[in-house]
């Protein structure tokens, strides 16, 4: 569990500086680190109780067993896990992550699962988080990564276009706060055509 948690303490905030800081969120949020997290610690804690308990005249051999089993899959779950955290951090996989992402917030505003405002909230983010994995990319003279994500926009465009039709009206509505620095009537003019999401991927590159 130390191990465990001193890799993901060094390694994840130190990527989320190279690339993004969205990569601790989505790190937290992926269901096999919180399953494999939530399984260490339990493991952990499961052979602190059954040393606590065990005494002079007392020794609970099945309790003890279980301990043994459960450290022994630790361990063997332990090397392919930290294999899947390096490939985690992979910049690629960050950037197809944020892609997926996006597209399945916009197929849920196709299909009105999602409110429109919040959808906006979190497509935007997500638009800035791709722009930034590509600005840090060619800080770090990476082209390769800021290729991908240039190429990661054009299919995020390309699939938005795919669903504008079924889009609903409220979508399309964006406000001040959403692109700060235009004038009201480039606001009126990005309403009216309907072309919020196409600038806001643009204007990342």
């Amino acid at each position: 569990l130390a191990m465990l948690i001193a890799t993901i303490g060094l390694a994840i905030p130190l990527t989320a500086n190279m690339h993004t800081p969205k990569l601790i969120d989505m790190f937290l949020r992926d269901r096999l680190n919180q399953a494999m997290l939530l399984f260490i610690s339990f493991g952990a804690a499961n052979v602190l109780f059954v040393d606590y308990i065990i005494g002079p005249k007392f020794a609970p051999m099945w309790a003890f067993r279980f301990s043994i089993c459960f450290a022994l899959f630790g361990w063997a779950v332990l090397i392919p896990y930290f294999f899947y955290v390096v490939r985690f951090l992979d910049p690629s996989n960050i950037l197809a992550r944020l892609k997926s992402e996006t597209m399945r917030i916009l197929d849920d505003v196709a299909v009105g699962k999602n409110h429109h405002e919040k959808a906006q909230h979190e497509v935007h983010e997500r638009l800035f988080q791709i722009g930034t994995v590509v600005l840090k990319s060619l800080d770090r003279s990476d082209r390769g990564v800021a290729l991908e994500g240039v190429w990661t926009l054009k299919q995020l465009i390309d699939y938005y276009g795919s669903l504008k039709p079924r889009m609903p009206a409220p979508w399309f509505v964006i406000d001040r706060a959403d692109f700060v620095g235009l004038s009201p009537e480039a606001l009126e003019l990005l309403n009216e055509e309907r072309t919020w999401f196409e600038m806001k991927a643009m204007t990342q590159l």
